[in-house]
């Protein structure tokens, strides 16, 4: 049973890594998505089944081979990003360095949760020399591919798991003390090498302390409820597009951009459930660290290391955007739970297994919806919107909780010219989805309902959402010039010619002409 489950948890981490599908709407993420809650919950039903189940589940977790697999996946996973560095396999992007995962956040933030264990299998006296050469070319390698993704959070959050397994697992701390000015010096590089990682990419560092600025106002509204689980993706970009009006000389008008999270996972935390959440989430940090720390097996080190390099990720990253790391997540967690409380009753076990198989039936549900969707926008986009769209109508009741859903029917519906329809649909999309791309359908679908007033007041939103962006700007001076309002569109146009130019392309190049001939008359 105990290899049985280790086997089985380390195919979850090897699909939730590599697992890709053209049959799902995001082809990179939700097939790693459902992968790993499907069979996850498959697991955890299987455990629940057993008296013993979980605790057999815990020994998979303790073995050195559940170890040593991991250090696999990383040096697999390692060998697949350098051969991307190399151009001998391609990248989904234009980051040199992805793995499976749409950019370097994913890659890293996987890549630091597999360091501790071969760090670990590294240092320990118990680990024979084959598998201990293993886990250090294992270790190499993950730290290398690390540094050529350019992951600068993540190359931080691979330090502190490497002090964290040294401090634990060799006499470095004892050493230390006998002589601090070595650890005066470590201190020195550590302050310089932040210093030189933020010179490396200023304009993102920058752009983070603008999300930040941000989230900072709208935690100061509701700090102790926050805005709720859509309340970040429904609220952020129009609090962007209010510190722009009220900041307009700010040096960060030219870095500001449709923001899906705000590269920090306590301030999403926070602006979602409050201070409250917050203070729930730190609560169970510490307790899984005062619970590892009592333990004698694998996973003092390798968990609180992993604790270590997961609050370095958080704070500068979205790991949590990722199922996989959510899936790490929770091994810890059983890792860190006593083993006496492992052993369940039968009524117990009897009632979440019920529990995880009507979630397996709601999973079931939602992957086929998935599936479904994906394949209609595909038809959608060979042409056949017309035939798709009732089907996109069956298929509200079921997918009106996913805001790309609601988004990506509303731009169906405004493509046919249904612009009633979709400006409806808009306006509901935007309670639990709002950004640039949503303000700009909902200013298209209501200047051809005749309502340009409002048009004008949402693609001037827009504006102030991205001050760099071209587009809303010649949409309100072509909307004043097809209404006869020449000097409103002459003020347009000059705030055309007079805007910076923030990446040059052929569309803002005939923007600014068209700009030249309205300035002319």
């Amino acid at each position: 049973m105990q290899q049985i489950t280790t086997a089985i948890l380390l195919l979850i981490i090897s699909g939730g890594t590599w697992f890709t599908s053209r049959y799902f709407y995001d082809e990179i993420n939700d097939g790693k998505f459902y992968f790993v809650l499907v069979t996850s919950l498959l697991l955890f039903i299987s455990c629940s089944l057993f008296p013993k189940g979980f605790l057999s589940l815990r020994q998979g977790l303790d073995s050195q081979w559940f170890g040593i697999g991991v250090s696999l996946i990383g040096l697999a996973l390692s060998l697949h990003g350098i051969l991307q560095y190399a151009i001998i396999i391609p990248s989904h992007t234009i980051f040199p360095i992805t793995g499976a995962f749409e950019n370097p956040a994913g890659y890293t933030a996987v890549q630091c949760s597999c360091l501790q264990f071969s760090l670990y299998l590294s240092l320990h006296n118990k680990v024979s020399w084959p598998i201990r050469i293993l886990a250090i070319i294992s270790s190499l390698l993950i730290i290398m591919s690390i540094v050529l993704s350019g992951s600068r959070c993540g190359f931080l959050a691979a330090l502190v798991a490497l002090a964290v397994i040294l401090a634990l697992e060799t006499k470095m701390i004892q050493y230390l003390k006998k002589h601090r000015i070595i650890l005066f010096v470590i201190a020195l590089v550590f302050i310089a090498g932040v210093f030189l990682l933020y010179k490396m990419k200023p304009a993102s560092a920058d752009g983070r302390l603008l999300v930040w600025q941000v989230c900072c106002n709208m935690i100061a509204e509701r700090p102790i409820t926050g805005f709720g689980t859509n309340g970040f993706h429904a609220n952020y970009m129009d609090y962007q597009a209010a510190y722009m009006v009220t900041h307009p000389d700010s040096p960060y008008r030219m870095l500001a951009d449709n923001i899906t999270h705000p590269f920090n996972e306590y301030i999403l935390l926070t602006v979602r459930f409050g201070i409250i959440g917050l203070a729930m989430a730190l609560a169970v940090l510490v307790f899984l660290i005062k619970s590892l720390w009592k333990q004698d097996g694998p996973f003092r080190s390798v968990g609180i290391a992993m604790i270590g390099a997961s609050v370095v990720m958080c704070m500068f990253s979205y790991p949590y955007h990722y199922a996989v790391i959510w899936f790490m997540t929770l091994i810890l967690v059983i890792g860190a739970i006593p083993i006496r409380y492992l052993t369940i009753g039968k009524g117990v076990r009897y009632v979440i297994s019920c529990i995880l198989f009507v979630s397996l039936l709601g999973t079931g549900c939602m992957l086929y919806q998935n599936l479904k969707w994906a394949e209609m926008s595909r038809r959608c986009i060979a042409g056949q919107t017309e035939r798709m769209l009732p089907h996109y109508e069956k298929m509200m009741p079921w997918m009106d909780w996913n805001p790309l859903f609601l988004y990506n029917y509303a731009a169906e519906l405004n493509y046919v010219e249904r612009y009633k329809e979709s400006l409806a649909l808009t306006k509901v999309c935007m309670k639990v989805y709002n950004d640039y791309d949503v303000q700009l359908l909902l200013a298209d679908n209501l200047e051809h309902c005749g309502q340009s007033k409002q048009a004008i007041t949402a693609y001037r939103h827009a504006s102030d959402m991205i001050p760099s962006r071209f587009i809303p700007l010649e949409s309100m001076m072509d909307l004043y010039q097809q209404t006869g309002d020449t000097i409103n569109a002459r003020l347009l146009a000059n705030e055309i010619l007079e805007k910076p130019v923030k990446i040059p392309s052929p569309q803002v190049k005939e923007i600014r002409r068209k700009a030249k001939e309205a300035v002319k008359g």
